[in-house]
């Protein structure tokens, strides 16, 4: 299946769990808030998140990987994604600013090789009592 990752092609609560994969530093603020907000609109539990972490330490990593690389497409594109990656107080700023309150809960990891695991809960619908 084709589709946009901001314009989910599925119905509410369609997956028990969403996940992508080194994906949002490919995304800016605006766009990330509206990824979230389809991922944990087509969700049941949670959207966890898997990227990259911008980091001085990293890019120099990336650009040592040259020799290493048999395309020059693949290094440069190395290059841009860690320079365009977020830190966990960056992503977790814009995704507490994207949701409503109480909307969600978040947790960030960091983890080896300059990357974070973000794991936005939903909450769950408190149900009214039936008259």
């Amino acid at each position: 299946m084709v589709g946009d990752a901001l314009a989910l092609p599925f119905g509410d609560s369609a997956f028990d769990l969403v996940s992508c994969n080194l994906f949002t530093h490919h995304l800016d603020a605006q766009q990330l808030a509206l990824f979230v907000r389809e991922g944990l609109r087509v969700s049941r539990q949670a959207l966890l998140i898997n990227d990259l972490v911008r980091h001085p330490l990293h890019l120099a990593l990336a650009f040592a990987g040259f020799p290493l690389m048999r395309s020059r497409v693949a290094w440069l594109d190395g290059l841009t994604s860690v320079r365009r990656a977020y830190v966990p107080d960056e992503i977790r700023s814009m995704l507490a600013s994207s949701l409503p309150e109480r909307a969600a809960q978040i947790e960030i990891t960091r983890n080896y090789l300059f990357r974070m695991g973000v794991i936005v809960w939903k909450t769950p619908v408190e149900k009214t009592p039936s008259a």
